[in-house]
């Protein structure tokens, strides 16, 4: 009798634990997979623009050397002196202004990208919740010991008697 009860509690068990499997690996896999492409996708994205962004900035700085390398040219004395400390003040402010650009932008893409993270977090716990997976594995991992007990215990009875 123990051993058909066994037999019975395994067989709950395993629709319990397919289940709980189910959600983890395929339905949550997918999503998974999906956020992982999003975010794959997002930071090719910021690695180009990025790399445009410094590309421009060399070109516009090049620009701007240029033009004062041609300025300086035709200038003599004092003027040349005082233009030449004006260039510096405003090359060191353009350089500071792309530097905080910078930050600037790597701080938001790291706010964006941690909030995407934390929403797909949560997401996730709440389908867990909703699909009660990691209830019904645990619930079908305790069947199971229960059923194997109840057909060790069935044997056990059986050879003794």
């Amino acid at each position: 009798m123990k051993k058909v009860l066994g037999g019975f509690i395994i067989l709950v068990s395993l629709p319990l634990l397919a289940w709980s499997i189910y959600v983890e690996f395929v339905f949550l896999g997918e999503a998974k997979g999906k956020y992982n492409t999003v975010m794959t996708t997002a930071a090719e994205k910021y690695s180009a623009s990025t790399a445009d962004t410094e590309k421009r900035y060399k070109d516009k700085k090049e620009t701007i050397t240029k033009n004062y390398n041609k300025k300086v040219a035709t200038l003599d004395g004092q003027i040349k002196i005082t233009f030449e400390k004006q260039f510096k003040e405003t090359e060191k402010t353009f350089d500071d202004a792309y530097i905080s650009a910078v930050k600037l932008k790597e701080k938001m893409y790291e706010k964006v990208r941690t909030q995407m993270e934390n929403s797909f977090n949560e997401r996730v716990s709440k389908e867990r919740e909703a699909a009660y997976s990691i209830h019904s594995g645990i619930l079908g991992i305790i069947f199971l010991v229960i059923g194997i007990f109840c057909i060790l215990r069935g044997r056990k009875k059986a050879t003794n008697s």
